[in-house]
């Protein structure tokens, strides 16, 4: 069995079980524990948990320590999510009504602010040494202030649409590579066994990762093979994504305005043939067969670093992330 069938099956029900004790106590107002468990429970791939719990096992330690950690860097993503839906006016999420939909903007805005406070309530219960508690919310703490910075970052990018691919990466090293990067190095810190030695690789673990999915959610996000989106959803939001920026840095320049003018269109005036427009662009470009050469190019240098070659349980665990996220790339291949 995978783990993240494991997570599905039976530890994301443990994780569950520890947010769910957190949401019962006298002091959270049960509106505010209905609007999280309606989060909490829309599903996902579950990715960031399952990575905490892959490494944390190949550093030789046991479930019962990281399943606290792994379900605080749930919390943050989708903290992150709820925020992101609002900025982006994204009225679905996962197939059902995104929060502020269902709950309001006002309100949704709240969920997200508890989810963050939530990460660190229920992290703070583990039975951990106090040092290694300090560590792992340092490091959760500067992941928090990374995220934010990258999706300041994106925000800027949608209006100014001045974006290399170099400030691509910049950015979802921020919005994306955070928590791949928490996860990956809190893991390992988790077991209070040397840590500081496989830091930086593992850091760059997380980057290489985080890279590498958000590259395959743009592309795939064309598609529709994106959970409970619409094609092109990316456009119609006027995101900028891989694609986007490859194709800036390939047109010339009346060109780029056009793709720009596309891309600036209010949402609510877009539609399904502004979309194939922007795509027909993308294609002109080479920007798909150009990300994912970018994609291959990540995941090698993600084999390459020290820890995965040393270290045969990540090496396999990780080939284990990389086979279950490339799956709809490969069923796009023909369209590249």
């Amino acid at each position: 069995m995978s783990i993240f069938d494991e997570v599905s099956e039976s530890r994301w029900p443990l994780i569950k079980g520890i947010i769910d004790e957190v949401l019962a106590e006298e002091w959270m107002n049960p509106f505010t524990a209905e609007m999280i468990r309606y989060q909490i429970e829309s599903g996902g791939k579950r990715i960031r948990p399952a990575l905490v719990l892959g490494v944390h096992r190949a550093f030789g330690g046991e479930d019962g320590r990281a399943l606290p950690f792994a379900a605080a860097v749930e919390l943050i993503h989708n903290a992150s999510l709820v925020h992101d839906d609002i900025q982006d006016q994204d009225e679905m999420r996962r197939g059902r009504r995104a929060a502020w939909m269902e709950y309001s903007t006002n309100q949704a805005i709240n969920l997200g602010d508890i989810l963050f406070t939530l990460a660190f309530e229920v992290f703070m219960r583990s039975a951990l040494s106090d040092r290694t508690k300090l560590e792992i919310v340092k490091l959760t703490m500067r992941a928090v202030g990374e995220l934010v910075n990258g999706q300041v970052r994106e925000l800027i990018y949608r209006k100014t649409f001045q974006v290399t691919p170099e400030d691509y990466f910049g950015m979802v090293g921020g919005k994306t590579g955070s928590l791949f990067r928490l996860a990956s190095k809190g893991a390992c810190v988790l077991t209070e066994n040397g840590s500081d030695l496989y830091a930086r690789d593992l850091s760059r673990l997380g980057s290489c990762l985080g890279n590498m999915f958000q590259m395959r959610d743009d592309i795939i996000d064309i598609f529709g093979l994106k959970e409970g989106r619409a094609p092109g959803c990316d456009i119609m939001e006027g995101k900028v994504s891989i694609l986007t920026s490859i194709s800036l840095a390939r047109l010339d320049e009346r060109e780029r305005a056009g793709l720009v003018g596309m891309l600036s269109v209010p949402r609510e005036k877009k539609d399904a043939e502004l979309v194939r427009s922007v795509t027909d662009v993308y294609r002109k470009t080479g920007a798909f067969r150009e990300a994912y050469g970018l994609y291959e190019t990540e995941k090698e240098k993600m084999f390459s670093i020290p820890v995965m070659k040393s270290n045969e349980r990540l090496g396999a665990f990780v080939k284990e992330i990389v086979d279950h996220i490339s799956v709809p790339l490969r069923k796009l291949s023909g369209e590249f």
